[in-house]
C-alpha cells in the first residue's frame, strides 16, 4: 500500500491480502507462482506508464486509517442501536388530570 500511495503501481504475487490491495491492470500487476521466473516474466510485461499514478493513490486511500475509524465507529453504532430496547411512544393524556398538592 506504501507504493501505491506514492503513486507508484505494484508487481505482486497473487496470494493473500495482496489480491485485495491491488488492482490489476490499474494499479498493478500479479504473478501466480512464487518463482523468479514468474516474477521475471511479470516485469518484463509490465508497462509502468500505462498505470495512471493518481489511480494507485486513490486506491491506496481506501486503506486510510480515517477510513477504517469511520467503518468502525459506523459498525459499533449500528449493533449498540440493535441492542437499544425501543423507545416507548408517549402517551397522549386521557380525561383529567389531578394534581398533587
Amino acid at each position: 500500500m506504501e507504493a501505491q500511495a506514492a503513486g507508484r503501481p505494484v508487481i505482486a504475487l497473487r496470494e493473500g491480502g495482496l489480491r485485495e490491495t491491488v488492482l490489476e491492470g490499474e494499479t498493478g500487476a500479479f504473478f501466480d507462482r512464487p518463482e523468479p521466473g514468474a516474477l521475471a516474466d511479470a516485469v518484463r510485461g509490465f508497462d509502468p506508464l500505462a498505470v495512471d499514478p493518481a489511480a494507485c493513490v486513490s486506491n491506496a486511500e481506501r486503506f486510510d486509517v480515517s477510513h477504517f475509524r469511520h467503518g468502525l465507529r459506523t459498525l459499533v453504532d449500528r449493533a449498540l442501536e440493535a441492542e437499544r430496547p425501543p423507545r416507548p411512544r408517549p402517551r397522549r393524556a386521557r380525561g383529567l388530570a389531578l394534581s398533587q398538592p
